[in-house]
């Protein structure tokens, strides 16, 4: 994953609840992650 932009809080917290950007094929390794219960291939 190269490219993500995650809105923080005035602390430099990162929200746990959205507003994470990432580009399509970034999401789809997030997505093959947790088909694959977890391992990284």
């Amino acid at each position: 994953i190269t490219s993500v932009y995650w809105s923080k809080n005035k602390q430099g917290i990162n929200y746990g609840w959205g507003d994470l950007c990432l580009q399509p094929h970034d999401l789809a390794k997030i997505g093959q992650l947790l088909l694959d219960g977890g391992k990284w291939n």
